[in-house]
């Protein structure tokens, strides 16, 4: 498949998308709409939705390469996709399946347009810190020869955007550092995550949950919701994979949900079919995770109760901007970063 073709960056894949569509389409719920003439729920194709141009665009090396989504595809869409199709079908799953749909879980929480923008506003001050500390301990100890001189350059540390340079003097050694904060970094933690934290889910107790009898889950363009509660009406959104006491949920279509208590036995087994009310807090609380729409198996009411859909044209025409303008200004910021060579 050509660069061209990948250039539609599906952070929503169409293979999941495919449990709540009739006839190849979704029903689409948009809670920010640039006038009121939008119709409240409107149904999209399946490789319609869920995408944007040049997420996953990486200009390192001053050429565009699309390799990263092929890698989310290869290691965590295609083996999902088939246990997905054995959850739908109440068929009995594996280990395996469960590492399948746990990876899925991991890669669906980190690779939406909803937290690019967190990876951007975050003060990740103590993140880059540790990182640093690594990045020193791992140079220091390859060994600074002894007759090593300022050479004015930056070495790149690995994949990540990050430019090291270490000078030596009598009085020890100088470490300088630059960072870049972008597409890159936010491409980079997420391959680091799913490849060095992610297999800590695989520590708790998983199981595939049910909705209240005629009701259906939703999902949407920020699908994982990470829950806490606090008290009896107290909750936040901020939940972590190791927090004790999170639920971590992912809809994996309107009749099965992924679902797991941190630190406890899941509180049902699988197949539960869980009351009205745990249903109307969970879907309450997938609509309120939603970036910018909300994804139904029909045109519900109720999703407009759990959120008003915003009518703000500026607003809209202010984010398709910075969304058309995405790979121009990354691509130009990541030449210029990368564009001093280490001696």
């Amino acid at each position: 498949m050509s660069l061209d073709k990948k250039r539609d960056n599906h952070f929503v894949p169409v293979m999941y998308l495919k449990n709540w569509s009739t006839s190849r389409k979704v029903q689409v719920y948009r809670t920010l709409v640039q006038h009121e003439n939008v119709p409240i729920w409107k149904p999209f194709p399946l490789n319609g939705i869920g995408y944007l141009r040049n997420l996953y665009i990486n200009t390192k090396d001053g050429e565009e390469c699309d390799m990263l989504e092929t890698w989310f595809d290869q290691h965590y869409e295609a083996p999902a996709e088939a246990s997905i199709a054995k959850v739908m079908s109440n068929s009995k799953l594996t280990p395996s399946d469960y590492k399948n749909l746990i990876n899925f879980f991991a890669l669906q929480d980190l690779r939406t347009p909803k937290k690019f923008i967190e990876h951007l506003n975050k003060d990740d001050k103590d993140e880059f810190e540790v990182m640093m500390k690594d990045v020193v301990e791992r140079a220091i100890s390859k060994g600074v020869p002894r007759s090593f001189e300022p050479s004015g350059g930056y070495r790149f540390h690995d994949e990540l955007p990050l430019k090291l340079q270490i000078t030596k003097d009598d009085k020890g050694l100088m470490v300088s550092v630059e960072k870049l904060v972008g597409r890159a970094s936010w491409l980079w933690s997420i391959k680091h995550l799913l490849t060095n934290v992610s297999s800590h889910l695989h520590e708790h107790k998983w199981t595939i949950l049910h909705p209240a009898k005629g009701e259906s889950w939703y999902t949407s363009d920020n699908p994982v919701l990470k829950l806490n509660h606090y008290g009896k009406d107290g909750y936040d959104l901020k939940g972590g994979w190791g927090n004790a006491g999170t639920e971590l949920i992912l809809p994996l279509g309107p009749q099965h949900l992924l679902y797991t208590l941190v630190g406890q036995k899941p509180p049902l087994p699988r197949g539960t079919r869980v009351s009205m009310e745990k249903t109307n807090v969970i879907n309450r609380m997938l609509v309120e995770n939603s970036h910018r729409y909300v994804i139904s198996v029909n045109q519900c009411p109720k999703i407009g109760l759990f959120h008003e859909r915003l009518v703000l044209p500026d607003e809209v025409k202010y984010e398709l901007s910075q969304w058309k303008s995405l790979n121009e200004h990354h691509a130009y910021s990541e030449k210029e970063f990368y564009s001093t060579k280490y001696a």
